[in-house]
């Protein structure tokens, strides 16, 4: 007989700041969807000060493993929720979940140049679910498996 988990005990370790991101593209969604809510394009020529990028950077370097929400990085600067969400994609370039994601590859290949340092635990310090995880990310931004970039630049 095959058991399957309950899926109410399976424990899912989502970070605060993906949680937020997914909720936030789903309420929008909604709205344009089903709420009569039309798309707006207007280009916003918003962007965080030099001092509320340096802030919103460095609590989120802080908390690499993205569990920190949206709401206390914007009150860190200073502003709403929404209104910090789109300055900072307009000052960076991402929206705050992709960046933090790329910056956690960036330190992944930091510590991989150390060959004694094994992924796993790379991946633990960079804020990964697990190695699986991490081996599927780093893939899918760098184009190469971590086992292969290592390799390549050891």
């Amino acid at each position: 007989m095959l058991m399957r988990p309950c899926p109410s005990k399976t424990a899912y370790n989502a970070s605060q700041l993906f949680i937020d991101h997914v909720a936030l593209a789903f309420q929008a969604h909604v709205a344009h969807r089903y709420g009569g809510v039309s798309e707006r394009r207007q280009k916003l020529h918003s962007m965080l000060a030099p001092w509320q990028e340096r802030r919103a950077k460095e609590l989120l370097m802080k908390h690499l493993d993205g569990n920190i929400s949206l709401a206390d990085v914007a009150r860190e600067c200073g502003l709403s929720r929404g209104f910090f969400l789109k300055a900072f994609h307009q000052t960076t370039g991402l929206p705050p979940h992709r960046w933090l994601i790329t910056q956690r590859i960036e330190r992944a290949k930091e510590y991989m140049h150390n060959p004694h340092m094994p992924l796993s635990i790379i991946s633990q310090v960079c804020g990964f679910a697990d190695q699986s995880h991490f081996t599927r990310t780093f893939t899918r931004m760098t184009g190469v498996s971590p086992g292969q970039w290592r390799a390549k630049n050891l």
